[in-house]
């Protein structure tokens, strides 16, 4: 079992979210950093966002200023040569997949192009469809039975849908949904190849 390298985790997570631009050649390109993380080093952020959506290995490699979701899966040190790299695991890339505002873009992006793609918009066609989409297999019962639980918790722990407005029910399902998809971008199923 073998986690996946950096680069091709974050292009796993565009590419089911169905946003990585897969233009070959030409210039490297600056995502967005986090806010506040280098006060001191910094880049001018590629002005088109589908641009900076580009496979990993067009990111611009500023020796200093390794971009931070690379560098917490491991990233060789840009400051020697690296014969083998090192896998690790360590909070840091937890904390990456929880709060990283890319991965909680990839993660909304994913749950727009299931719902798009779902025969139904029942919870448990949608789970299937992620389920697909994600590990290109179709879920189990049980993972269906599990899955549409988590959603009806997700649904009642946000408490808008309450009072019938059947707006604030449908962000509630979005968010819910949107929530699903997360767990699964940070799920060892898709971040591991056995």
């Amino acid at each position: 079992r073998t986690r996946l390298t950096a680069e091709r985790a974050r292009d796993g997570m565009l590419f089911v979210a169905g946003t990585l631009n897969a233009e070959m050649y030409g210039r490297g390109v600056r995502p967005k950093l986090p806010e506040g993380f280098n006060v001191r080093e910094s880049w001018k952020v590629t002005a088109d966002p589908n641009a900076a959506r580009r496979r990993s290995v067009y990111i611009y490699a500023k020796r200093n200023l390794p971009y931070p979701l690379l560098n917490a899966f491991d990233l060789p040190d840009m400051n020697e040569s690296c014969a083998r790299r090192a896998t690790t695991t360590t909070a840091p890339q937890a904390l990456n997949l929880l709060n990283s505002e890319e991965v909680l873009d990839a993660a909304e992006a994913f749950a727009v192009a299931v719902r798009n793609e779902a025969a139904s918009e029942e919870a448990a066609s949608l789970v299937t469809q992620a389920y697909r989409r994600a590990f290109g297999r179709a879920p189990g019962d049980e993972e269906i039975e599990h899955a549409v639980s988590f959603l009806h918790a997700q649904r009642k722990r946000s408490g808008h849908s309450e009072g019938g407005d059947p707006r604030s029910a449908a962000d509630d399902a979005n968010s819910a949904f949107t929530d699903f998809c997360h767990a699964l971008l940070n799920s060892n199923e898709f971040l591991f190849v056995e």
